[in-house]
């Protein structure tokens, strides 16, 4: 009885060995291998996307073959720097040992395509939106114009709109016209309430940052010429904002929104270009979403660390030939949902972490990333809204890598690097330690509100 038992479990095992084996040794372009390619790498590689070529069909894909085997073997791509044994977030793309293994099992097998009558369909993907198609789309009337002299260059933008009555603002996307260029983006959205206001009046570009602000926006006619009112139009904070890899954080509908009066403008009060040995011209252009349901749960964001409501301890001095570490931390006064989190760090970053610490002692992992990748900076959300309460800490802890075995190190020989005077914006080639996040004051419930979108 017992043998007989060995042999059943042997034959089972076996049985599903050879199973999982003969599904190994057969990937196909119609089984597997294109469902992969679809959900993990075409949203960046398509016409007019993030990366430099698509990889939207069978002939696409096969020949970029070999820089794909070697991408997904090293986990080069698709890029995901958080670590997701730490903490998992929505939009994961993260490939598993075996779709490794898949991989480059078809790749070296020839890339079969398997199935001829099968013919697997791309994804119908937005032109000039990750998004959908957007409501309004907003252009400079001309062209930045961007020097070649190995410099970063910092210009302030207006965006002016009017449309016929007031609306809801349910997000904005900022497209870059040269990616990689642009390093970032903060910008507002400005709400005139008098007809007699103009926008569109002024310059539309300024891209001196030693001139001081209120010459700037005097300069781009966004005061009100009613003397009777204010000397601003009323400004709504962040509605703007890019990082390479961000995408705008687009929740369920019962989250976020914004009343977008009839007449405004969306005024971008930094576009950080990185320096450059090339004269270019830069047409970056705003897609702009509205909403239909009504406002329910507006959030907020706030940050930790460099200029934020907590300082990084100690100040942010790196030394040359130094690997140091530095820290932030903030209690919350209030129990609140979290829905978002923002690393950010400049060339010279290694590890980031951030967590929670409750007031019992216990700790709630936010976030972690093991190797600092400038490149790819996202606004991570989470799957449900993590719920800190009253007295919890917010704490941040990063390292730094100012030697010359950092490929990413802007100086060769490495320098003391900080974050700068405080007066002009801030050099890529400077430093940074912010942990952004976005979160709502705590509502019952919240624990099992689903933070994805649907369009």
């Amino acid at each position: 009885m017992h043998f007989k038992n060995r042999s059943a479990v042997y034959v089972i095992l076996l049985t599903a060995f050879s199973a999982c084996n003969f599904k190994e040794k057969n990937p196909t372009w119609t089984d597997g291998v294109s469902e992969l390619i679809y959900t993990n790498c075409s949203p960046c590689h398509r016409d007019n996307g993030n990366a430099p070529f698509a990889l939207l069909t069978y002939e696409q894909v096969k020949a970029k073959a070999n820089r794909i085997h070697w991408a997904t073997k090293t986990r080069y791509m698709p890029p995901w720097p958080a670590d997701p044994t730490y903490r998992h977030f929505l939009y994961e793309r993260v490939l598993s040992d075996t779709q490794i293994k898949m991989l480059s099992l078809w790749i070296t097998s020839g890339m079969p395509w398997g199935d001829r009558t099968i013919q697997p369909k791309p994804p119908d993907f937005p032109n000039g939106s990750f998004f959908r198609k957007p409501d309004l789309v907003l252009h400079l009337q001309h062209a930045v114009k961007l020097s070649g002299n190995g410099r970063d260059s910092f210009v302030i933008a207006k965006f002016p709109y009017q449309l016929p009555k007031d609306t809801l603002l349910d997000f904005v996307e900022f497209v870059p016209g040269i990616k990689r260029r642009v390093h970032h983006v903060n910008g507002h959205l400005l709400s005139y309430f008098r007809n007699s206001a103009n926008p569109f009046k002024g310059i539309e570009t300024f891209g001196d940052s030693k001139v001081k602000r209120d010459s700037v926006y005097a300069a781009m006619g966004l005061k009100y010429n009613d003397a009777q009112s204010p000397d601003f139009p009323v400004l709504t904070p962040n509605t703007v904002y890019y990082l390479p890899g961000y995408l705008p954080f687009a929740y369920p509908d019962t989250w976020g929104g914004v009343v977008l009066k009839k007449t405004g403008a969306f005024l971008l009060n930094t576009i950080h270009y990185g320096p450059s040995l090339h004269n270019q011209s830069d047409s970056s252009l705003l897609n702009v979403f509205f909403r239909s349901s009504p406002i329910k749960r507006p959030f907020s964001e706030a940050q930790i660390g460099s200029f934020g409501l907590a300082p990084v301890t100690p100040d942010l001095i790196i030394p040359a030939n130094q690997k140091p570490k530095f820290t932030s931390a903030l209690k919350l006064e209030k129990k609140i949902s979290l829905l978002s989190v923002n690393p950010h760090m400049h060339q010279t970053g290694a590890t980031f972490k951030a967590y929670a610490l409750k007031p019992n002692g216990d700790t709630i992992p936010i976030i972690r990333i093991l190797k600092w990748d400038f490149r790819w900076q996202y606004y991570y959300t989470f799957e449900y809204p993590v719920i800190l309460d009253a007295g919890t800490w917010i704490k941040l802890e990063a390292t730094f890598d100012n030697t010359a075995q950092n490929p990413n190190n802007p100086f060769r020989p490495p320098r003391t690097i900080t974050s700068g005077n405080g007066i002009e914006s801030m050099k890529s080639t400077e430093e940074m330690l912010q942990l952004i996040f976005t979160y709502a004051p705590y509502r019952k419930g919240d624990e099992t509100r689903f933070l994805k979108r649907t369009f």
